[in-house]
C-alpha cells in the first residue's frame, strides 16, 4: 500500500486543479540497476499499461518497474529552509541495486 501525506495530497490537488490529473512517480536507475532517485511529474490523462494507486483523493501513476519499489512507500511534500518538493520514503528501494 502507498501512503500519501496530507501535505502531499494538498499540493497535488493545488497543482492539478483537475480531478482526472495524477502524480506520476518513476524510479531513476543508474549503472547496475542501482536506484538513484525518483522522477515526479503531473499527468493530465491516464496512460495505458501503468499501475494506478488512488489514495486520499489523488491518483498516483507509475510504470511496472517502479510499482514494485513503491509498494509500502510514503509520499510527502515539504517546503522549508532546506528543501521544496515531493519526497518518497520507499523501504523496498533502500537496497538500491539490482532487480527488485
Amino acid at each position: 500500500m502507498l501512503t500519501i501525506t496530507k501535505s502531499a495530497t494538498d499540493k497535488i490537488k493545488q497543482l492539478t486543479g483537475d480531478e482526472s490529473a495524477s502524480l506520476r512517480i518513476e524510479v531513476v536507475r543508474g549503472p547496475h540497476g542501482c536506484v538513484h532517485g525518483w522522477n515526479f511529474g503531473l499527468d493530465t490523462k491516464e496512460a495505458d499499461g501503468l499501475t494506478i494507486y488512488e489514495s486520499t483523493g489523488v491518483k498516483i501513476v507509475t510504470d511496472s518497474d517502479s510499482a514494485t519499489l513503491i509498494e509500502g512507500a510514503s509520499v510527502d511534500y515539504r517546503e522549508d529552509a532546506t528543501a521544496v518538493g515531493f519526497t518518497i520514503d520507499a523501504p523496498l528501494a533502500s537496497g538500491g541495486c539490482g532487480n527488485h
